[in-house]
């Protein structure tokens, strides 16, 4: 079966990793896409979802890529495991930029049993606590060069909370959502309350 190509890959939603950075800070969105595209572990960028990455050119990440939309690539998890992946901005009118990092769904099922989440009744904790853990690390591997201003973890997680939100009200006690908040320089974890989406 293929990485890009086999199946349903590219179906059912996304398991994500959202940084938020200030709107119009220079170098926000591109430091952290910078950062996230030559870690260890990851392969990419690719620009065609139809096609096998041994099938076209692989592009080194700068900035005028930022114009091609979606970047996609593959990560290796532990074990062996190799998952489509990719990577999309998010620039809001008179909000934050984000930068989104995400696996299909169709490709998680590849590696994990995904089933049928977010919308059967399930526990898919066995399986989202380690890839919320493995998307924790790498958001944590990308703050000292590209720092964020909130990170997200979860189901299409990009947005759903702002760090203006947090600044006013603080940590909601019910979060669908991992939160990874710096304060004072360090990043505090916050895991979702909720199982569901």
């Amino acid at each position: 079966m293929g990485l890009f190509t086999g199946g349903e890959v590219w179906t059912g939603g996304f398991y994500e990793l959202a940084l938020e950075y200030e709107p119009g800070v220079a170098g926000g969105l591109v430091s952290g896409l910078h950062e996230l595209w030559h870690l260890e572990g990851f392969d990419g960028c690719y620009l065609d979802g139809k096609r096998e990455p041994a099938d076209q050119p692989r592009h080194e990440f700068e900035s005028s890529l930022l114009s091609a939309g979606h970047l996609l690539g593959i990560a290796a998890f532990a074990g062996g495991a190799q998952v489509a992946c990719g990577s999309c901005t998010v620039q809001e009118t008179d909000g934050s930029d984000w930068l989104v990092f995400y696996f299909p769904m169709g490709a998680l099922s590849n590696a994990y049993p995904v089933g049928g989440f977010p919308f059967d009744s399930a526990n898919h904790e066995s399986w989202r606590i380690p890839l919320d853990n493995w998307l924790l690390s790498i958001a944590r591997r990308i703050f000292p060069r590209a720092p964020f201003v909130l990170s997200l973890v979860g189901s299409e997680a990009s947005g759903n909370i702002h760090a203006a939100d947090l600044a006013a009200s603080g940590v909601p006690s019910a979060r669908y959502e991992g939160l990874l908040v710096p304060v004072a320089g360090a990043l505090e974890w916050h895991p979702r309350t909720e199982a569901d989406g």
